[in-house]
């Protein structure tokens, strides 16, 4: 019985380190998926020339960049939350119409 008991601690144990491991690596990997994935499917929707260049995200922080260009109503539903740090969206390039239409709150810097 002791035996199993060790071996089930081992188990949760290791579990339990490889979803922090996951949890903190996540900012580091999702950029790329996303990157790849809007440029493979948003142009065959939207039917246009879309490409996003960079991708950039880090949910601790609450800001978002874009190496590129944003689409229509980039930002429209962004809200501050008075309880956590405002949110930030920096996009190099330029965004589509309605963009930030609906804004509630945050700082929106488009340098194109």
């Amino acid at each position: 019985m002791n035996k199993i008991v060790k071996i089930a601690a081992y188990v949760v144990g290791g579990l339990l380190a490889t979803v922090v491991v996951f949890v903190l690596a996540l900012p580091l990997w999702i950029g790329p998926v996303v990157t790849g994935v809007a440029n493979g499917v948003a142009p065959k929707i939207l039917g246009t020339d879309f490409k996003l260049e960079k991708f950039t995200l880090n949910p601790y922080s609450g800001k978002i960049f874009i190496g590129g260009r944003g689409g229509t109503r980039t930002g429209s539903l962004m809200k501050h939350d008075p309880l956590y740090e405002e949110p930030e969206l920096w996009i190099l390039k330029n965004v589509g119409s309605f963009s930030f239409e609906f804004m509630g709150g945050g700082k929106a810097v488009v340098c194109g």
